[in-house]
């Protein structure tokens, strides 16, 4: 091979990395100086695998979430947005074994299928959305073993068959193909991010409206009238996302954090929001959170190293999406 891609500082997304081809690859990737990120449905695997590959140059990061599901899927890539800024590459890794398929119950099988076909469709379509916007990227489908015919091995392999088949892989990749320059400024712009900002908006107006949208702000002010604290959110899509929420230390305790939190969500739903969705680190206020009726969704582990980022939501009136729904 001739013409060979420079890894160092590439934003790569690993799915499934945390057992075999999986995990050999990140490995080899963070060796090669690439900021990863892989995710996995149990934590142990999960926490095991980041342990074994984050030996490099480069980085990794983790998350539990399962690539047979939307939910697991949209997890990961706002999370790949959110931390390293978009996607350089994707290389699909789950391989979710599989019995011979007379001796597997229906949800068995078919949730085989969901996770190592649909979930790498499902991941090349938002990674290919993303590289379109930036102007290239690389995808890259673990086959496995697509040319193996053995007994009992049908619905593994059929699945594998399914990511190489040639009208499939192809075109996907003649989709990214690099067109445009790449340039890191030493010191961004404003104006480089309201252009960001605008293609992106422009892009998600073809696929949804996004509601009444603003900023919204608790604000906690001393008796000068100085901003100490309060609360820092914007409304999009019919939810509030909460960015930042901060109460003095002197305070801290005292019903200030339910009062800020109260009104917020009380804000939120006047503009029509169902409901509220937030981050906070481990050292930080999930019980807080939890107590106030948000639930986990999602965890990344070693993020901060030796602590975790939560990921939490909160639907403010569930019989009134449900009308909605209806």
């Amino acid at each position: 091979m001739t013409d060979r891609i420079e890894l160092t500082g590439k934003r790569i997304l690993v799915t499934v990395g945390t057992t075999g081809i999986g995990l050999a690859t990140v490995t080899q990737l963070v060796r090669h100086g690439a900021r990863v990120l892989t995710f996995g449905r149990h934590q142990d695997s999960l926490d095991h695998a980041l342990q074994q590959a984050g030996s490099g140059p480069g980085t990794v990061a983790g998350l539990v979430a399962d690539a047979a599901t939307t939910e697991g899927i949209d997890t990961v890539f706002a999370y790949m947005d959110e931390t390293l800024g978009g996607i350089d590459m994707l290389v699909t890794s789950a391989a979710l074994g599989a019995q011979p398929i007379h001796e597997m119950d229906e949800d068995s099988w078919r949730y085989v299928v969901e996770t190592n076909l649909i979930g790498t469709l499902a991941s090349a379509r938002r990674a290919i959305m993303r590289m379109d916007a930036q102007g290239g990227g690389h995808l890259l489908f673990v086959g496995s073993i697509t040319e193996i015919k053995a007994v009992g091995e049908s619905v593994y392999a059929a699945t594998k068959a399914g990511i190489q088949a040639p009208d499939h892989v192809e075109p996907l990749g003649r989709s990214v193909i690099d067109e445009l320059r790449l340039v890191v400024p030493d010191a961004p712009s404003n104006a480089d991010r309201d252009a960001i900002l605008a293609g992106l908006i422009a892009f998600n107006r073809t696929h949804v409206e996004p509601g009444p949208t603003g900023s919204l702000a608790v604000l906690v002010k001393d008796a000068d009238g100085s901003t100490v604290g309060g609360l820092w959110g914007t409304t999009l899509f019919e939810w509030l996302r909460i960015e930042l929420l901060f109460v003095p230390e002197r305070w801290r305790g005292s019903a200030v954090g339910s009062a800020i939190l109260q009104e917020a969500e009380a804000l939120a739903a006047s503009r029509g929001c169902i409901g509220a969705s937030l981050d906070t680190y481990s050292f930080q206020a999930r019980g807080f959170y939890e107590k106030r009726g948000y639930s986990l969704v999602g965890t990344i582990s070693e993020c901060p190293p030796g602590g975790a980022r939560h990921f939490l939501q909160k639907r403010f009136d569930p019989a009134r999406e449900t009308s909605r729904e209806q």
